[in-house]
């Protein structure tokens, strides 16, 4: 099975709705976006360089802003073509890197101040902040799930909305992504060396990144409830590097798996269109290359897309803009050129265009990759592509272990663990949490397949006490590189795979309170969905200064800080949890809370649920 691309919204720095990913008209040679930004260089960042979107002037919060001005479109477009969306059959997944840092970046300032914060300013501060947009097209937390997976969010964004299609767990899906850049990410880049005035992917002169900003919502549909659509998505699959905090694996070997995992899926023998990850970066692309190298169905006869040259690395919002943009080259019988001038990167297979083309490509397949190692891969089709059945039904899922509610990040040596102890001594406290958390989950004995194990981390407060942090010290003495990775939700689940030695899909989740259970859903989705044998779900909250001041200032109850974990597998042993049973926890939990906030008390809602179905 596969779903259709019924309708889309887009705000990115090349303008909104079907401009935000257009690639131009045959013949033409693709311009960047990126410029000078005064107020990256009034932040001292040392490449002031970015591709804005368009906004109102002095929003509250720019990432909010984006979403809503993707939310007001994608409402226009339902009432033009009479869709109505039953609340009960449809889910949003929504990814993001940064969440509501703006406004984390303005509280910063408050505190630093002495100022207690203002309600309305704490509600945007969380990373499930600026959800509070959806409130516009009429859902809350029991029907969104946020991916926190760094630069590849909104392509599991859309993987996992796919699967919850094909699951039976809905008939629409919106999913997406969204980001807006602060000068606490660009620093932060900049200080890692990534970032450059002129993106050039795949060129061999490439010097690095340069970011951008958008906001993209899609609706999918389940075969034969829509009459038209736009492209079908067919296929989806993701791994984990479990080599380095930052760096890919130079071989590309799990990108690859992951590519030939999709493309399998969709029964693709040859790659037409492929819409590459290409950050411009030194090790990524050199990395992403290797992995199309020897990767089945790509070869010099397929057109490569880099669409970050012209807009920018948009983050969490990356995945969907990019396939949005292939699904406009296909629409329109274009094959699409990747900015950028210079000799090509050696060995690089696919074909790379300086101007388009006028040509049918009746595929694409969509790369992407993040911090924490996490790779992911979609195919889309053209619409007229017939649906594809999936090799396998639905797997049965099992709660197989619990682990206990843990609250120290100390770990002590354990023979499980293949990790180098130097690099193990450079975990940051949260990894290390929910580290212990899953070490404490493993039965003795138990040994998980490591190329199919996942981890899932469900999280309120996320990274935000360590991202006060960063901005504290960049503020006294510019960026720190070296902390610069932990601000991101989906380290802890990549150290973890590196830790233990597993390259199941990893990622990080959180739309509210209830994020404890909202993992536990998409957990259950990965091993029904096939993606992984196993599955451990990890529900931690890093609670601090930062988190304490907003909680209260939002009138939240504080999450209990601390971090547990349980073991889903797909061998017959504990009690069964298939996808609805999980996603019934999840909703109740989020229908006591109310709202989109965060109110269930972190690890032990995921404890107090399982004890409940370990019961029945």
């Amino acid at each position: 099975m596969s779903a259709l691309l019924v309708c889309a919204a887009a705000v990115s720095p090349l303008g909104r709705g079907d401009a935000a990913a257009s690639v131009g008209p045959p013949g033409q040679r693709p311009v960047t976006c990126v410029r000078f930004d005064s107020v990256l260089a009034a932040a001292d960042v040392r490449i002031p360089y970015v591709a804005r979107a368009d906004l109102p002037a002095d929003p509250a919060d720019r990432a909010e802003a984006l979403l809503a001005l993707c939310c007001d479109d994608l409402n226009g477009q339902l009432r033009e073509r009479a869709i109505t969306l039953q609340p009960s059959r449809t889910r949003v997944f929504l990814g993001t890197s940064s969440g509501g840092f703006d406004s984390l970046m303005r509280a910063c300032s408050w505190l630093e101040r002495g100022q207690s914060l203002e309600r309305e300013l704490a509600e945007r501060v969380p990373y499930f902040g600026p959800l509070r947009a959806l409130g516009g097209l009429g859902f809350d937390a029991d029907a969104t799930v946020q991916v926190m997976a760094a630069c590849a969010s909104s392509t599991f964004a859309l993987g996992l909305g796919l699967r919850a299609i094909e699951l039976g767990e809905a008939d629409w899906v919106i999913a997406g992504g969204y980001d807006a850049v602060t000068p606490l990410v660009a620093a932060g880049f900049c200080a890692l060396g990534a970032t450059s005035q002129v993106p050039r992917p795949f060129r061999r002169d490439r010097a690095g990144l340069a970011l951008g900003e958008a906001a993209v919502l899609m609706l999918l549909a389940r075969d034969g409830l829509a009459e038209s659509a736009r492209a079908r998505l067919a296929a989806f699959a993701a791994s984990t590097d479990a080599h380095h905090a930052t760096a890919p694996d130079p071989s590309g070997r799990w990108l690859r798996g992951a590519a030939g995992r999709a493309l399998e899926l969709a029964h693709c023998g040859h790659v037409e269109l492929l819409s590459a990850h290409g950050t411009a970066t030194s090790f990524n692309d050199r990395a992403e290359a290797s992995a199309l190298s020897e990767l089945s169905g790509v070869d010099e006869h397929t057109t490569l897309h880099a669409f970050k040259g012209v807009v920018g690395h948009t983050l969490g919002a990356a995945g969907a803009l990019e396939s949005l943009a292939a699904v406009d080259a296909m629409e329109r019988g274009i094959l699409p050129a990747s900015a950028g001038e210079g000799p090509l990167l050696e060995g690089l297979v696919p074909r790379v265009l300086n101007e388009n083309e006028a040509g049918s490509a009746a595929n694409c397949l969509k790369l992407a990759a993040a911090f924490g190692g996490a790779n992911a891969a979609l195919v889309w089709q053209q619409r007229s592509a017939a649906s594809v059945e999936r090799e396998r039904t639905a797997a049965a899922v099992y709660l197989r272990a619990v682990g206990p509610q843990v609250k120290s990040a100390v770990l002590a040596s354990d023979p499980r663990l293949v990790i180098e102890k130097t690099k193990l001594d450079r975990f940051d406290e949260l990894s290390r949490l929910v580290l212990r958390a899953v070490l404490e989950a493993l039965p003795p004995g138990l040994v998980l397949p490591p190329e199919r194990t996942a981890v899932v981390v469900g999280t309120a407060t996320a990274t935000l006490e360590i991202d006060l942090d960063f901005e504290r010290r960049r503020r006294k003495r510019g960026a720190e590189p070296r902390r610069f990775p932990a601000t991101s939700p989906n380290l802890a689940p990549g150290n973890v795979c590196q830790a233990l030695g597993w390259h199941g899909p990893s990622l990080a989740v959180g739309a509210s309170g209830a994020a404890a259970l909202e993992a536990l859903w998409v957990g259950s989705l990965l091993v029904a969905g096939g993606d992984a044998d196993a599955v451990v779900v990890v529900a931690c909250e890093h609670v601090g200064e930062l988190c304490a001041a907003v909680w209260s200032a939002a009138g939240w109850p504080l999450p209990e800080a601390g971090a547990a974990a349980c073991v889903l597998t797909r061998e017959p042993v504990g009690s069964s949890l298939p996808p609805d049973r999980a996603r019934r926890a999840w909703t109740a939990a989020c229908a006591e809370q109310g709202r989109v906030a965060g109110a269930a008390p972190g690890p032990a809602a995921l404890l107090a649920a399982l004890a409940g179905i370990d019961a029945r």
